[in-house]
């Protein structure tokens, strides 16, 4: 494996975790609407974890695992560890596309932040 392919797996982690996190999201959004009383959290969460996009996302998340071990066999962690902040701006964005989440003065700033200092660090 190259370091370019090590970077690539790297970037993939983030991007499949937030997928993942997207469908999970979109499952309990459906399944809140369905269950008109949350019986107790241990019956919803079964109802949730064996709808079949669930078990899916769940896939998916091992599946960052096993591309963030093939990324770090060849990076350092320091470098390689950037990549994982992408997820939280990607998320950001996401929600607000999605399912039109507020978006604050605060927030894009924050975010901002995030970007900015991945920048620097990929950097130097």
């Amino acid at each position: 494996m190259t370091t370019q392919q090590a970077h690539l797996y790297a970037l993939a982690t983030p991007v499949l975790a937030v997928i993942s996190q997207l469908i999970i999201k979109w499952q309990i959004l459906l399944a809140t609407e369905k269950l008109e009383s949350q019986a107790g959290n241990v019956e919803f969460l079964l109802h949730i974890l064996f709808r079949p996009w669930v078990i899916l996302a769940i896939t998916a998340t091992f599946g960052t695992t096993l591309l963030w071990i093939l990324a770090l066999s060849k990076l350092h962690l320091s470098a390689a560890y950037p990549y994982l902040a992408i997820s939280y701006v990607l998320i950001f964005i996401a929600s607000i596309l999605i399912w039109n989440e507020p978006v604050s003065a605060g927030k894009v700033l924050g975010y901002s932040l995030i970007v900015t200092g991945i920048v620097v660090v990929s950097r130097y």
